[in-house]
């Protein structure tokens, strides 16, 4: 009796070592993205958007310490934030832990966009790039805040769909990687989900992100 349960103690512990070994590595193979505030943003964002981005892509979502808004971004005629800018800021240094950052901002952000030298944009992101911003400033004119939110969120999951490797989708204009050409309707018509390509390609992409 004495011997089995020795025996029974040992393989015990056993079992919780090879859970913890197996919870760690299951945890390292989950992509890890850096969600960096700058300047003041409403601590219901920082929640909403972690939410999304961890429910939807299955990663791993940190939020960062606010960093302040870099001052050579800034674009004075306009009062925005040059957000390609911002972009090759955390595209080349910053939280080198994460497989991706994304940026979030309240202020404006602009890029420049065929004929124009400041187009004002919801967010940005390289193809398969690292970095990625997003931007609450557009999401809350003459609607709700629940209706905010909801925006926020789709651009949130539009722009890491990009840092992953997505384009835009031409084909189904529920789907969240729709291109809205700056149009809040064309957004507001958007689900909260990809249409089946889309999912078929994200599956694949975050697969070899780990």
């Amino acid at each position: 009796m004495q011997l089995l349960k020795k025996w029974s103690i040992v393989l015990s512990g056993v079992i919780v070592i090879l859970a913890i070994y197996f919870s760690v590595f299951f945890y390292c193979l989950t992509p890890k993205v850096a969600l960096v505030p700058l300047g003041e943003v409403d601590s219901s964002y920082l929640f909403l958007v972690e939410n999304t981005l961890e429910e939807y892509y299955r990663v791993k979502v940190e939020v960062m310490p606010t960093t302040p808004l870099p001052d050579y971004a800034y674009y004075p005629p306009r009062k925005r934030y040059r957000a390609d800018k911002i972009l090759s800021e955390y595209s080349l240094q910053h939280f080198w832990s994460h497989h991706k950052v994304m940026a979030i901002t309240e202020k404006d952000i602009s890029v420049t966009k065929g004929g124009f030298t400041d187009y004002g944009i919801l967010g940005y992101a390289q193809i398969r790039g690292r970095a990625s911003v997003i931007s609450t400033f557009r999401c809350g004119r003459k609607v709700s805040e629940r209706k905010k939110k909801e925006r926020i969120a789709k651009n949130a999951l539009h722009e890491l769909g990009h840092a992953f490797g997505l384009q835009h989708c031409d084909g189904n204009t529920t789907c969240f990687m729709n291109d809205a050409k700056g149009k809040m309707s064309t957004i507001d018509k958007e689900s909260m989900e990809l249409c089946e390509d889309c999912r078929w390609q994200i599956e694949d992409i975050v697969r070899g992100n780990r």
